[in-house]
């Protein structure tokens, strides 16, 4: 084969190449397109029932915040049982403070005085006078799985406490000690506050240099 043969196959060799690769992607695309076609109905029936999901919880939930509420929960226990007013009143309190006690997981998110109040006027439109720590616990989940009580913020961590270091006396004292002498070698010196209160009056005043005026004239202690 000449040159011009093989030049010419060269260049077949890479047109074919460029249009192979057209086709697959134009192939692809027309695949990809026919695809959504196909699922279109599907993503628009999925979006219209997530639609009526949202729309029918949002009626749950009004009819739960005001209303009657077909899933309330009344303890069985005291099924025909009468109670007076007072007595219901001081029974209910002893209730809510036993579940206060028993159920930290839930009062760490929802005890405060407007969810208390919350479940309590839930409770009354129900119907049910006389709880028990399992109504006033279903309750709270009741309401809490709708969103109709405040969750409580979490707490702040508490700071670690500042760890103690131990520390030598001299080292106490070395922001402010005292430049003096020393008194065998006259050559300046730094003392703690350590040194200095172990001194003397005579030695205090060899290392700090303080001389005393005689009438004679200026003299040393030393």
């Amino acid at each position: 084969m000449d040159r011009q043969s093989e030049e010419t196959n060269l260049i077949f060799t890479d047109r074919n190449r460029v249009e192979l690769r057209k086709f697959r992607e134009e192939e692809a695309a027309c695949e990809q397109a026919e695809r959504e076609e196909r699922e279109r109905p599907i993503r628009e029936a999925e979006a219209k029932l997530a639609q009526t999901a949202n729309e029918l919880a949002n009626l749950e939930r009004q009819r739960i915040a005001s209303g009657k509420d077909d899933e309330s929960w009344a303890d069985p226990i005291w099924a025909g049982k009468r109670m007076t007013k007072a007595e219901a009143r001081q029974h209910n309190i002893d209730e809510l403070v036993k579940f206060a006690k028993d159920n930290p997981d839930l009062c760490q998110r929802f005890w405060t005085p407007t969810n208390t109040d919350a479940v309590i006027a839930y409770l009354e439109r129900n119907d049910i006078h006389i709880a028990t720590v399992e109504t006033y616990r279903r309750a709270f989940l009741r309401l809490g799985e709708y969103g109709l009580l405040e969750e409580r913020p979490a707490p702040e961590p508490e700071p670690e406490p500042a760890p103690i270091t131990e520390t030598e006396p001299e080292s106490l004292a070395e922001a402010e000690g005292l430049d003096g002498i020393d008194p065998l070698t006259n050559a300046p010196r730094r003392y703690s506050d350590y040194e200095v209160a172990q001194m003397s009056s005579d030695e205090y005043r060899r290392a700090a240099n303080i001389k005393i005026i005689h009438p004679s004239g200026p003299r040393r202690w030393w």
